[in-house]
């Protein structure tokens, strides 16, 4: 018996008083008074977490609710990106009341669809009335004529089949572009001349009665052909007073050339310096 006791004396002299339960040091009325306490302080922690939950979405509701005043959302697209050959786009007449007398116009640039990875597709078409088509060039007879081929008429995007007849059938931007054009109806493109870097080659051109005559001839024949709305004349910029004369009479020729109301547009200066 005295053995017995003597070892479990060292067993619990030797333990490490760490290892013993709390609840096996305490007493049952410490014991419950811990666990009270411990009982309200995991009330309170769940209390605050509702509330710091609640006070979220309530800021995330408020955030929406204000910035749907002022983001504009990107146009919904068929899935798979782009509209299928096989599956032509829904009409719909996108025209809002507020655009309806007033006209919000930008430049889509044939080389955005390289480096800046930026298809048709992406145009934000529903906050725009008109787009202009850059850029087309101009050969030396005066003849406008695409700058980008491939770009503009031949590069296929999902959804173009390539076991129709390629040499009648539209591709590239611009059949992306008519088929924007599609799901919304307001839209209009138009195909601008010149920019910067094509301008130079307007100045032969514009004094020339018989190259400004091939300039409208092709201008207006690209026009019907592309099924475009317009022209947008980008002649930066006429370097004297003679260029300055003779461009005006060849927007005229072009305007009573295209056989309708087309829309037409210029960028225009008198000088670079203007």
């Amino acid at each position: 018996m005295t053995s017995s006791s003597a070892g479990y004396s060292r067993l619990a002299t030797d333990a490490n008083a760490d290892a013993i339960p709390l609840s096996a040091r305490t007493s049952p009325d410490v014991r419950e008074a811990n666990e009270s306490n411990q009982s309200r302080r995991n009330s309170r922690s769940y209390v605050r977490t509702v509330l710091y939950i609640v006070g979220i979405l309530a800021v995330a509701m408020t955030s929406f609710r204000f910035g749907q005043l002022s983001v504009v959302l990107p146009p919904h697209e068929a899935p798979g990106g782009r509209p299928s050959v096989s599956g032509p786009a829904t009409d719909h007449n996108t025209t809002k009341p507020e655009m309806a007398n007033k006209l919000s116009v930008g430049y889509f640039v044939n080389w955005g669809i390289y480096g800046r990875k930026f298809p048709p597709s992406a145009i934000q078409a529903d906050t725009l009335t008109h787009i202009l088509y850059a850029f087309a060039n101009t050969s030396p007879d005066g003849s406008v004529i695409l700058s980008d081929k491939w770009a503009d008429t031949d590069i296929h995007y999902p959804g173009d089949s390539w076991n129709e007849d390629q040499s009648s059938n539209l591709y590239g931007c611009f059949k992306q572009l008519y088929l924007l054009k599609k799901r919304n109806r307001h839209l209009k493109v138009l195909l601008s001349i010149g920019g910067w870097t094509y301008s130079p080659a307007l100045h032969p051109i514009v004094v020339d009665p018989h190259k400004r005559s091939k300039f409208v001839e092709t201008a207006v024949t690209l026009l019907e052909d592309l099924g475009l709305d317009g022209l947008d004349v980008d002649y930066e910029f006429p370097q004297n007073d003679e260029q300055v004369r003779y461009h005006i009479i060849g927007l005229h020729a072009l305007k009573n050339n295209t056989g309708r109301p087309e829309v037409m547009s210029l960028y225009y200066a008198n000088f670079a310096w203007d």
